[in-house]
């Protein structure tokens, strides 16, 4: 269930600083390439593998009709998706009919769910050490892995 509308000055700290980030983001580059040396080794992308990076700049921009590039997710979208955030995750997990494992960011993470709070068997977390926020462009085999062996679970 979503809850009520928030301000960003109502989101959490770290809600805050991910809607204040996407609205900031740039939108437009020269080119493809341009986007990509602009990201590498910065910011929320310095964790990225090369190869991460140039699939998310290759399928996140769309080309426009002067040869330059945008972000084919609006700025101003993705901030309104972290402002709207507002679901219970328990009640949402409660009702999952399989076990659910969750792989959490060990720094910046968005999750707040923790171990503490799992029931084993059922809701699973693992801290995945030397990750954040954007745990599976940093460690894409694990997450690949993990999503291949529970879409393999009867």
């Amino acid at each position: 269930m979503i809850g009520p509308r928030r301000t960003s000055e109502q989101a959490s700290p770290v809600h805050s600083a991910l809607i204040e980030g996407a609205r900031r983001r740039r939108a437009e580059f020269p080119s493809r390439a341009a986007a990509r040396e602009a990201y590498r080794g910065r910011g929320a992308f310095a964790s990225w593998p090369d190869d991460v990076l140039a699939d998310y700049v290759e399928a996140g921009f769309r080309d426009l009709p002067d040869g330059s590039v945008r972000l084919a997710c609006e700025p101003a979208w993705e901030a309104s998706t972290f402002l709207a955030q507002g679901s219970d995750p328990w009640a949402a997990l409660d009702l999952a009919p399989c076990p659910v494992e969750i792989l959490k960011a060990e720094r910046n993470s968005t999750c707040r769910v923790d171990e503490a709070n799992a029931a084993p068997g059922r809701i699973t977390v693992e801290t995945v050490a030397g990750t954040s926020h954007f745990l599976p462009m940093e460690r894409p085999a694990l997450a690949t892995e993990r999503l291949r062996r529970a879409l393999a679970e009867p």
